[in-house]
């Protein structure tokens, strides 16, 4: 089972257990792209830190592209175990202009967020 736990304060954070596969990292991306709209948040930090590597470079690189399609004018931290091995997903989310980084620690993430403006770009609904 793949869960996704919501909690909010500088930045929207969704944090991910379990074992995912390909499409609930898709519903992930989708998830996080509608809180934003709805919530009006312009920075997102997702925890995976928990959740096992299980996808192929192929599908990481897919994984970014999408995220960065859903989540074109965000800024999105996402913590991994090994962050190294989300280069190509990064590198693709990139190319297509988002603000995609992999960090290995919340704290790191958290930082890079809040090095611009506030997490929030409209008023709390």
């Amino acid at each position: 089972m793949f869960t996704i736990g919501i909690s909010r304060a500088s930045h929207l954070l969704l944090i991910c257990t379990g074992t995912p596969v390909f499409d609930d990292f898709l519903a992930l991306a989708d998830l996080a792209a509608a809180l934003c709209r709805r919530e009006a948040w312009g920075r997102v930090l997702i925890d995976c830190a928990s959740v096992p590597a299980t996808f192929t470079a192929d599908e990481r690189t897919r994984l970014g592209a999408y995220a960065a399609a859903a989540l074109p004018d965000k800024h999105v931290a996402i913590v991994v175990a090994d962050e190294m091995r989300f280069v190509a997903a990064s590198s693709e989310g990139a190319s297509m202009g988002a603000k995609l980084r992999y960090f290995a620690s919340n704290a790191v993430a958290a930082h890079w967020l809040s090095g611009d403006a506030a997490g929030r770009t409209g008023p709390a609904p």
